[in-house]
């Protein structure tokens, strides 16, 4: 797809769609990312609230195109990846606790679980091995794992261990595909020298 940025990619890959869906698909997100621009360059004369009608209406048209193409369940999550993407856990703000976590890792996750469809125990796994992620990351934030080399060193392995770690779990519930489409929405954009960042930080699909 022309103008699909790579975690929409991963995401549509993992669905295994035909070559006729993936052309339609392509044609539609082509569409939309036309009418996209086009509303960007006239956003300095309209109000929010025709931005907001305007980008309802390109959805719109997006989900007619597509309303043969994808499933429901399909459609919902592609278009979620068209919208900017709610905050996670800033970094240096506050530890959500684990039931919030849970929460809001659910409302995010559970269109694509739905497509892949993942089971109450499967999308558990899914959730409790980023949930574990996070808590690590949180770890890493700690003022005993910053500063000098050395401690830059350990806290590089650390993440790395992390993001192992997870992919292990992940591949024990989902195939090659889903796992490749999941680690590419969560993937902190920064290295750990930088501060890990949760992917709430991370910039919106589409």
């Amino acid at each position: 797809m022309a103008h699909a940025n790579p975690l929409k990619a991963a995401v549509v890959a993992s669905w295994n769609l035909d070559e006729d869906k993936l052309a339609r698909l392509a044609q539609a997100d082509s569409d939309f990312h036309a009418g996209l621009q086009q509303l960007l360059g006239n956003d300095d004369q309209a109000a929010p609230e025709q931005r907001r009608a305007a980008m309802e209406s390109l959805l719109q048209q997006q989900r007619e195109q597509l309303t043969d193409v994808l499933s429901d369940e399909q459609l919902h999550a592609y278009q979620m990846l068209e919208r900017p993407r709610p905050p996670m856990i800033r970094h240096g703000g506050p530890r959500l606790d684990p039931e919030q976590m849970t929460a809001q890792l659910e409302q995010r996750y559970a269109p694509l679980f739905a497509t892949w469809n993942l089971d109450q125990a499967q999308s558990a796994k899914v959730l409790n091995a980023e949930r574990t992620f996070f808590d690590g990351l949180h770890q890493l934030k700690r003022p005993d794992m910053r500063g000098d080399g050395e401690s830059q060193d350990a806290r590089g392995a650390r993440f790395k261990q992390l993001l192992e770690q997870r992919h292990s779990a992940l591949s024990s519930v989902l195939d090659d595909e889903q796992v490749t489409a999941f680690e590419a929405l969560t993937k902190p954009p920064r290295g750990p020298h930088h501060g890990p960042r949760p992917d709430g930080e991370a910039p919106a699909a589409g």
